[in-house]
């Protein structure tokens, strides 16, 4: 076939430059016109090698496995598609085949590395820009900001020494009628992500945890108004403080639920130590304060080890409930080793440090179990601005990859 396309060529080349002769300006005085020459006649094409010689055939099993992998590469299984071309292509005598089989595995495991997922043009789009979703976490903002308002007007009863029941009513209506008002009005035509609402929600509960077990050591507990005032204006910082950090630093909602997992076993572990370690010169309140710096080490940790996961939200929340499962299951485990009896320090260790090998067990497992998932549609934006397209070639079928990588 080489040889054939190489004599057309030879061929088509020779006809252009007797063309151009022909055309050019002669140095002689014009005459009369010389007779025009006979043709000559043409070479004889030599025949193409590959004519002469019969196809190899391509064995069924190989063709049969190539259009399996080519099913799996459409399907989305890239691991069994670059598998099956493998094989394709280091046991065929075809060497079309072979060589066809070769470039799509080589394009499999390109498209495992950059994570392109394919689409089909019926495929709903992905919404993964924050232009889309700038009223996601409005509700999540309004139902924290209502509920935490029910508690200020609780306070504002401590501190204002209402008995009077009506009065205590109108208040406690009053101050959630105010933050159900003012949370939805100031918020309108504002952006409110589902991140802004899930750090807005974590940061209030940071804030108002920080306080409650600073208080003691803080001094601060021999009035309960201002107990109450504290954990009331600590968990508003940390609710501002929140939703300062998911407007500004603009995280996936799975990397603010990983700040909080890492938040939870931070205060687990540091409180379930104390229950293995058993100090004798730990007094209460340098707990409380080791406590709650193992809350906000727990919280850092997260921040920043998730500042680049591509967890989504039903990840995370699957991952949340696994450490708190893990957890039950290893307090069940040692209440089952330490009996119904469990009053000596031994099995106070033992329940805790069964509690914490479990909650860190369970942590582990549903990180690896939910591996799988999709990950966030931030993540998989360009992966769903990628096309695949049919191509036909001479071995047999393939592809062509077209967007942005």
């Amino acid at each position: 076939m080489l040889n054939r396309r190489l004599a057309a060529l030879t061929t088509a080349l020779t006809m252009c430059l007797a063309t151009l002769a022909q055309g050019q300006p002669s140095a002689t005085p014009p005459g009369p016109p010389a007779p025009a020459p006979s043709p000559a006649p043409a070479a004889p094409t030599p025949p193409d090698a590959s004519e002469t010689r019969p196809a190899t055939p391509t064995p069924a099993p190989d063709r049969a496995d190539y259009d399996d992998a080519f099913a799996a590469m459409l399907a989305g299984d890239l691991a069994r598609a670059v598998a099956l071309f493998d094989g394709v292509a280091a046991r065929t005598g075809d060497g079309e085949l072979a060589a066809a089989a070769r470039e799509l595995a080589r394009l499999g495991r390109e498209m495992q590395t950059r994570k392109i997922v394919l689409r089909g043009p019926s495929a709903a789009p992905v919404r993964g820009s924050l232009d889309d979703d700038r009223d996601e976490g409005r509700t999540s903002f309004v139902v924290t900001t209502t509920l935490y308002s029910i508690y200020a007007g609780v306070v504002l009863i401590d501190d204002a020494n209402i008995s009077d029941t009506r009065v205590g009513i109108l208040t406690v209506t009053g101050t959630t009628a105010l933050g159900l008002l003012a949370s939805i009005y100031g918020t309108r035509g504002r952006t409110m992500t589902g991140p802004m609402g899930d750090a807005y929600t974590l940061g209030m509960i940071e804030g108002f945890a920080n306080a409650g077990l600073l208080v003691s050591p803080a001094g601060l507990t021999g009035s309960t108004e201002k107990v109450q005032t504290t954990l009331l204006l600590s968990g508003a910082v940390g609710g501002a403080a929140g939703l300062a950090y998911g407007y500004h630093l603009k995280p996936t909602r799975g990397q603010v639920s990983f700040a909080s997992s890492l938040s939870l076993l931070g205060i687990a572990s540091t409180g379930l130590g104390f229950g293995v370690i058993q100090p004798d010169n730990l007094d209460g309140d340098t707990a409380l304060a080791m406590m709650a710096g193992g809350l906000d080490l727990g919280l850092t940790a997260g921040l920043v080890l998730g500042r680049d996961l591509d967890w989504s939200p039903s990840r995370g929340r699957l991952v949340q409930l696994g450490a708190l499962v893990g957890g039950l299951s290893g307090l069940a485990v040692g209440a089952l080793i330490t009996g119904g009896d469990a009053n000596s320090d031994n099995d106070g260790r033992i329940l805790a440090g069964a509690a914490l090998a479990g909650v860190w067990s369970g942590f582990a497992v549903a990180v690896r179990t939910t591996r799988g998932m999709r990950a966030d549609r931030r993540f998989g934006q360009a992966a769903s601005m990628t096309q695949m397209t049919p191509m036909i070639t001479r071995g047999g079928a393939g592809l062509t990859l077209t967007g942005q990588f």
